[in-house]
């Protein structure tokens, strides 16, 4: 009777542990989901506030055209 009462506190600890883990796992998952984001968004932000670029043959090509003049 002893052993039987051993072993289910043994699983019960098993268990608790497995869900602790779980949680830790989808909590570090969303704490690297979020930190992805964060970058993808300054990237995105740095990319935008840059001055446009644009090669000089695109450039002569808009300014040549009669449509931008």
């Amino acid at each position: 009777m002893m052993y039987f009462e051993y072993q289910h506190f043994i699983s019960k600890l098993n268990y608790k542990h497995l869900l602790r883990w779980q949680c830790t796992l989808k909590l570090t998952i969303l704490y690297l989901a979020c930190m992805l984001l964060m970058i993808w968004i300054a990237v995105c932000i740095t990319l935008l506030l840059q001055p446009r670029r644009t090669s000089p043959r695109l450039g002569q090509a808009c300014n040549s055209s009669p449509r931008f003049q």
